[in-house]
C-alpha cells in the first residue's frame, strides 16, 4: 500500500499559481476532489491534483499562424 500526500487549498493555489478562490471554485465544481475534515479543514490527495493537472492542463497555442477558410 501506497501513502498518498494530503496538500491544503492554499498548497496547490501555489503549486499552481492561482488564487484559493479558484481552487475552492474547482473543488465546489467537481473538477478537483478533495476530503472535509470534521474541523471544516480542507485536504486534496496528491494523487488527484496530479490527474487534474493532467485533464484540465492548458491547449497549446501556435502564434503565428492562420486557419483558411
Amino acid at each position: 500500500m501506497t501513502t498518498d500526500e494530503f496538500l491544503g487549498v492554499d498548497d496547490v493555489a501555489t503549486l499552481l499559481h492561482v488564487s484559493e478562490k479558484s481552487v475552492r471554485r474547482w473543488i465546489d465544481g467537481g473538477l478537483l476532489p478533495a476530503l472535509q475534515l470534521p474541523t471544516g479543514t480542507v485536504r486534496i490527495r496528491r494523487s488527484a491534483l496530479d490527474r487534474f493537472m493532467e485533464d484540465y492542463k492548458p491547449k497549446e497555442k501556435v502564434v503565428g499562424e492562420e486557419t483558411k477558410p
